[in-house]
């Protein structure tokens, strides 16, 4: 699931496809297409029924009714608050202006299908289009002013154009002039150079819903001659790609040509979001904006997936274009250039529109700024102590924005964060999920390793141990904190790499049991758990980890404490086939147990865990709590810590509050928000749909046979009959007679 800015990098870099097939919930495809459609998989908003209507003060008789559009609008607007670091409070009363894109109308045709006696006062006010943008206005107290547009693909890019007035902006979701983002010490993720929109007219255009080369040419020369800005400084271009034969041909090719890269030129790249994403309808001008903030900020380009070869009728040679099939870090441009990337985008009809987005790099100006820079770090120390510490503090309780900051004032030390521990077991039942082999890499756990004792402690006491047992033939310091880099390591021969695996394991294990947040179960994938006592050490572990239970992925099963763990248990652990999910089912079964820690230097199971999850509950609609314990390459404190934070704030509540606290050196503190937790709403359902409407967009999937009690029967409602003809008349078949027939005995005589 992607909720976050971190979710959709991570899902763009690691090349994930999120689409999926069609469910039958949604509507039924077969019955509808009959097997005629060749594009089955989309992209699903799983909790479209739920809304956190107490949130926005309204009653469950109208949020059951509001589009599922506006609901996510609402809740991620929260969200976009969370990311750029300001509270409600702030945004209450200030000129704020709101520009919605949208032009998705499924659930204003759903109520349509709706009899009159069962449409509420609120069914026509909240699926309407141009409602999206006055909710935010009113549930914020926005005072600027609100437009919402319907331009089909182009309606959030034409949404953009209207924000920007020419001047630069700090930009994702949140629009600001880049001045007053400077001013207030925002975290600026990109700068619109410019933004211009285009119209076609009817030249060179088959119809009217065909995009124009000419336009496009056209529009391409004036943003950038009007800008004065040299075209061979865009390196790669996130193209519109309209997944057509006709539209992707022609915005290629235009792209080509007015680049026009020659062979002995750099090549121009191109990529788009939607073989990642699919089409977004009205959001796919701003998901573009947003891979390509993220892809300025992180400074790489991101490949585009299913890719296989260009269409012929594209010059690709010619122009020198690319598609990037791996993750592509940006090349170090001469002279501290700015990276600039542009943006494609267009609907059907005469309108299109391109970005230029440039790197943000802060002049010399802001950062000697005295009022930005102690402002700045100021903001970011407070907001990390509400995450991690006074957000657990006032958890269940309502205080104000002022009430918190004077906590925090007289908490604070210059130069230092506080980061919050619990003071009691948690309630909720926890299960460590230890991964097998492949996870390692070669400098994993050393941040902690030099910023926690405790696991500083057991890394050094299982070293002395490790070091006994294979007679000094290696160590483990020098194997996981000594090498100076990847090219010495032996991380990933089997002999080093399972037994520092265990040491980071059980080192992890330890400390946070010392923040008692202790097990109630515990698991591994392919390399198996017992326990056993190391030295005279096993009094800080094992009683409080002794009370929980032990699932092998060996038999399936709880592990019992009078079953023999001997060589045959080994062997069949190294040469039988992992029972995984059977010991996950167990675990279910037997704990109830719905949050899973993966124990891990990176994580490697959460998808098994969820698929295990989903199999084995099957009624029921509750998603598992999955969470890593660290990440690769990334700073493994914030990684931990952030984990504990979501896990807190989550649905799952740990109902412990966090009292005690460890002051830590501030270092580089920008790093401390790039997993920012988001503000976790209280979703329930609110749904309100018909029956009529529901047996339409099912396909008359009622529990009755598909021949019986259907007063309206159609080729829409099923399809099978289209391709039944006979000099181009249908007929309904004989052998459907005989069927009917046995049907309506059945029905009847059952």
């Amino acid at each position: 699931d992607i909720h976050s800015l971190n979710d959709l990098w991570y899902s763009l870099k690691e090349s994930r496809d999120v689409g999926s097939a069609t469910p039958i919930h949604r509507f039924d495809l077969e019955s509808f297409t009959a097997h005629m459609h060749n594009m089955n998989n989309n992209g699903q908003l799983l909790q479209k029924r739920l809304h956190a209507a107490s949130f926005f003060d309204l009653l469950n008789a109208e949020a059951g009714s509001v589009d599922p559009c506006h609901r996510l609008l609402m809740l991620k607007f929260v969200h976009s608050f969370d990311d750029a670091e300001y509270s409600v409070g702030k945004m209450n009363g200030t000129k704020t202006s709101v520009r919605i894109g949208q032009f998705s109308t499924d659930h204003a045709i759903a109520t349509t299908r709706m009899k009159p006696e069962h449409r509420s006062r609120f069914h026509e006010l909240n699926t309407l289009l141009y409602n999206a943008s006055p909710r935010l206005p009113y549930h914020f107290n926005l005072q600027g002013s609100n437009v919402s547009l319907d331009v089909t693909c182009l309606s959030s890019s034409e949404a953009l154009h209207m924000a920007v007035c020419g001047d630069g902006l700090g930009l994702l979701l949140l629009l600001k002039r880049l001045s007053d983002a400077e001013y207030d010490g925002d975290c600026i993720y990109c700068v619109s150079r410019d933004v211009l929109n285009g119209y076609d007219g009817n030249e060179d255009k088959l119809n009217f819903i065909v995009p124009s080369a000419a336009g496009q040419g056209r529009l391409l020369e004036n943003i950038y001659s009007r800008n004065n800005f040299d075209t061979r400084k865009i390196l790669f271009v996130e193209a519109h790609d309209t997944r057509t034969s006709v539209g992707d041909l022609i915005e290629t090719n235009c792209l080509g040509r007015f680049f026009n890269r020659s062979n002995l030129d750099p090549p121009l790249l191109l990529g788009s979001i939607k073989s990642n994403l699919g089409h977004t309808e009205g959001a796919a001008g701003v998901a573009s904006l947003i891979k390509v903030a993220m892809c300025v900020y992180h400074r790489g380009i991101t490949e585009i997936i299913q890719f296989t070869s260009f269409n012929p009728k594209i010059d690709a040679q010619k122009y020198n274009l690319h598609i990037l099939q791996n993750f592509t870090p940006y090349p170090s441009l001469p002279n501290n250039e700015k990276v600039a990337i542009g943006v494609n985008s267009f609907g059907m009809g005469d309108t299109t529109t391109h970005a230029i987005i440039e790197e943000y790099q802060p002049n010399k100006t802001s950062i000697e700024n005295g009022h930005i820079d102690k402002n700045h770090i100021k903001s970011k120390q407070q907001y990390f102590i509400f995450i991690f510490s006074t957000i657990l503090i006032f958890l269940g309780h309502q205080q104000s924005q002022e009430q918190i900051n004077a906590f925090l004032t007289e908490q604070i030390s210059p130069g230092f964060s506080i980061i919050s521990r619990p003071t009691k077991p948690l309630a909720q039942k926890i299960s460590f999920v230890f991964s097998g082999q492949g996870p390692q890499w070669w400098a994993m756990g050393r941040q902690l390793y030099e910023s926690e004792p405790l696991f500083t402690k057991w890394i050094n006491l299982i070293d002395t141990e490790m070091t006994k047992i294979n007679n000094g033939e290696w160590r483990l310091l020098e194997e996981l904190i000594d090498q100076k880099n990847e090219q010495e390591s032996r991380i990933n021969d089997t002999n080093i790499a399972q037994p520092t695996l265990f040491a980071i394991q059980v080192a992890l294990a330890a400390l946070l049991v010392s923040w008692n947040i202790s097990p109630s179960s515990i698991i591994s994938h392919s390399a198996d758990i017992r326990r056993f006592p190391i030295q005279d050490q096993n009094q800080i572990f094992n009683p409080i980890c002794a009370k929980a239970k032990l699932y092998s992925s060996v038999i399936g099963e709880q592990v019992n404490d009078n079953m023999p763990v001997d060589a045959h248990y080994w062997w069949s652990n190294v040469r039988q086939a992992v029972r995984f999910y059977d010991a996950i089912a167990a675990i279910i079964k037997d704990e109830a147990a719905n949050v899973f820690l993966e124990i891990s230097p990176h994580p490697v199971l959460a998808t098994s865990i969820r698929e295990c999850y989903e199999l084995t509950n099957q009624q029921q609609s509750s998603s598992p709590l999955i969470r890593p314990t660290l990440k690769r390459k990334e700073n493994k404190q914030i990684t931990l810590l952030t984990s504990l934070a979501q896990l807190t704030t989550s649905s799952q509540v740990w109902q412990q509050y966090f009292h005690t606290r460890q002051i830590l050196p501030m270092k580089n503190h920008e790093e401390y928000f790039d997993n920012f937790p988001l503000y976790k709403f209280h979703l329930s359902s609110c749904w309100y749909e018909s029956k009529d409407s529901s047996i339409q967009r099912l396909a008359n999937r009622i529990s009755t046979h598909p021949l019986l009690g259907i007063r309206q029967f159609n080729d829409q409602t099923n399809a099978t009959w289209k391709n039944h003809k006979s000099q181009d008349a249908i007929l309904f078949p004989a052998v459907a007679y005989l069927e009917l027939a046995t049907a309506a005995c059945q029905q009847l005589l059952s």
